[in-house]
């Protein structure tokens, strides 16, 4: 008789305003020359963890899918409008092979992670737009 145990679930959701129209947001994202700057190889070049590129909708987001390696991820990117200003949320779900007590720190680290990368973004939008002004 054999068990099969599933690896734990992590769902980490970061979320910031921009000060840019949804538009801006979406092009800029949708820009390898200034993706580079906040996630290096998007839109179609592999990412770090050997993310690969899924979907992407000027009008609402993105989804990035890591194809390889010891953590099964799904990143979404979603961007709304909240007045002048987007709303952007980074989504990570996946299945790792997190043990017992370790998940909790496991998710604590992945949310800093992604809020660094979603200020990366919210910067490079941001000076972008101070620059162009």
């Amino acid at each position: 008789m054999s068990t099969t145990v599933a690896a734990p679930a992590m769902d980490v959701t970061v979320t910031s305003l921009v000060r840019r129209p949804v538009a801006d947001v979406a092009r800029h994202a949708a820009d390898p020359a200034t993706a580079e700057a906040w996630l290096p190889h998007v839109l179609g070049r592999k990412l770090p963890l050997g993310f690969e590129l899924v979907s992407f909708e000027p009008t609402h987001g993105m989804v990035l899918r890591s194809a390889q390696g010891p953590v099964a991820l799904e990143a979404t990117y979603t961007w709304e409008p909240t007045g002048a200003w987007t709303k952007l949320t980074l989504r990570q779900t996946g299945e790792a092979p997190i043990v017992g007590l370790a998940a909790p720190l496991i998710e604590k680290a992945a949310a800093k992670a992604m809020a660094r990368t979603v200020a990366r973004l919210v910067e490079t939008l941001e000076v972008r737009q101070a620059a162009t002004a």
